[in-house]
């Protein structure tokens, strides 16, 4: 007569996309149906990834459901403007989250703009974006680390990107961070996912399709307005 609840911070098993619709991602399924079928409480990080969740099992009467929003650690970062050029990109690049369409359009913004920078930091690129950031000194990519200020103080703007497919479920774990800190954030993310819907009309976010020009518009948008942006507008999202 306990009553049980789950809190999933990852959607399991993750949607087709991310695993291959084979005999593992059924053989996960089968097996998580076994333990939520009992559960009078189900909650997950947001509400796509708690619809799709749902849908992988048969829920009880009146089962309880809510959002728990993964939270942020970093405490709020308000740094100086004056030396802002850099866009960066932090943690890993795997799977379906793809460099690909960010690389294309930074080699055109340095065009425009061939002092700025873009830093992986933290991030392990395939061998086809090795091949095509080859002898470009303002590519750079910087092994972990934990102190990260000394790369935002120099960013223009953090770089978030989501999976290239329909319908994901996934907001990447380094958003709450991203929000604390006073810099534009481009995020590179599908139609329908979860950063699309609960990031969208805020304008020191800007959101883009998996589309090299969208981003390369969306990084030029950055370099005009650097000096005029406020941050308050994410106020109402990190609370």
């Amino acid at each position: 007569k306990i009553k049980y609840a789950i809190h999933t911070a990852d959607a399991i098993p993750p949607p087709i996309g991310w695993l291959q619709n084979g005999p593992f991602y059924r053989g996960l399924k089968l097996l998580m149906k076994k333990y939520l079928k009992d559960v009078d409480g189900f909650f997950s990080t947001n509400r796509e990834m708690l619809n799709y969740q749902l849908q992988t099992f048969k829920q009880k009467p009146n089962l309880i459901t809510n959002i728990i929003y993964n939270p942020g650690f970093d405490i709020p970062l308000n740094l100086s403007i004056k030396e802002s050029s850099n866009y960066i990109y932090t943690g890993g690049i795997y799977g379906v989250r793809k460099a690909d369409q960010v690389i294309k359009a930074f080699l055109k913004l340095q065009e425009i703009y061939p002092e700025t920078e873009l830093h992986f930091i933290g991030t392990q690129l395939n061998q086809e974006a090795l091949l095509s950031i080859k002898n470009n000194t303002k590519i750079k990519i910087f092994p972990f680390t934990k102190n990260l200020v000394p790369f935002y103080e120099k960013a223009i703007a953090l770089i978030d990107i989501d999976a290239d497919i329909e319908n994901d479920v996934f907001i990447s774990s380094k958003m709450p961070n991203y929000l604390q800190i006073n810099r534009f954030i481009i995020s590179q993310t599908g139609r329908n996912s979860p950063s699309r819907n609960l990031f969208k009309d805020i304008d020191s976010i800007i959101q883009c399709d998996h589309n090299s020009e969208q981003i390369l518009n969306a990084m030029k948008k950055c370099q005009e307005l650097k000096h005029s942006i406020q941050f308050n507008d994410r106020n109402g999202v990190i609370e």
